[in-house]
């Protein structure tokens, strides 16, 4: 882009704007590299990383949202705890109580690795799941979490 051929002024002003995006960049990656140091420092986030889907920021998400696992006795109460436990609803909806960050985390995690396994990308154009399929999907992930 700093090859196009522009006016005086707004050739300049396109590479103050360049500049500044490759500053910002440069930051971002430093930062990453900060949070990546510290993530692995911490034994249950390298564990959370052994899970498939699972990045840095993903289990640095789950591992604040969770807290001690120490306070759950087994992975039912996790799971209970996180509302992804099934409701006594005829509907076969979901509890949804507890952590709506958790929730959303674990069923994205394990999205994204069905999506990287070429799983669900066909699967999403022909066919449209359950409401509470994504949350059994998050429920199979928290009760990992749990067990690691």
């Amino acid at each position: 882009m700093r090859s196009l051929e522009l006016p005086a002024l707004d050739k300049l002003i396109l590479i103050n704007h360049l500049t500044h995006l490759e500053s910002l960049n440069q930051q971002t990656e430093r930062v990453d590299e900060e949070v990546h140091s510290k993530a692995s420092e911490n034994e249950g986030v390298r564990l959370l990383l052994s899970m498939t889907g699972v990045d840095v920021y993903t289990a640095l998400l789950i591992k604040s949202e969770i807290g001690s696992i120490d306070r759950f006795p087994d992975y039912k109460r996790l799971v209970s705890w996180a509302g992804l436990a099934p409701s006594l609803h005829q509907s076969g909806s979901i509890t949804k109580q507890g952590s709506r960050m958790l929730r959303w985390i674990m069923v994205e995690a394990v999205i994204h690795n069905e999506r990287r396994q070429g799983k669900s990308e066909r699967a999403e154009q022909t066919w449209t799941p359950h409401p509470c399929t994504h949350a059994r999907i998050g429920q199979r992930g928290t009760v990992v979490a749990h067990n690691i």
